[in-house]
């Protein structure tokens, strides 16, 4: 006798929480934490793991090329630790 009728609906559960960490082409590992309950459509958090050996580059080394205005560039303000503005820069003695 054959089967007929409708078959019966397969419910497949899909994890709601998971982790998802990628090689990149530079040697870093980026790792995604998804929580679909939380955020549905976006991860909850990406980082970024460098390599023991990971070059992060030196302080000597320039922000900006050369054809971006002065104006337009961000200095390094030691006292604060953060950049600052062209007039702020000035202001300080930062820049000349």
């Amino acid at each position: 006798m054959a089967k007929r009728g409708r078959r019966k609906e397969e419910v497949i559960e899909h994890p709601t929480k998971y982790v998802d960490i990628y090689d990149e082409v530079d040697g870093t590992k980026t790792k995604w934490t998804w929580d679909k309950n939380k955020s549905p459509y976006a991860p909850l958090s990406v980082e970024v793991i460098y390599p023991k050996d990971w070059d992060y580059g030196g302080d000597d080394e320039e922000i900006y090329p050369i054809d971006v205005p002065k104006t337009k560039r961000k200095y390094w303000n030691p006292g604060t630790e953060k950049y600052v503005g062209y007039t702020r820069a000035r202001a300080l003695g930062l820049i000349k």
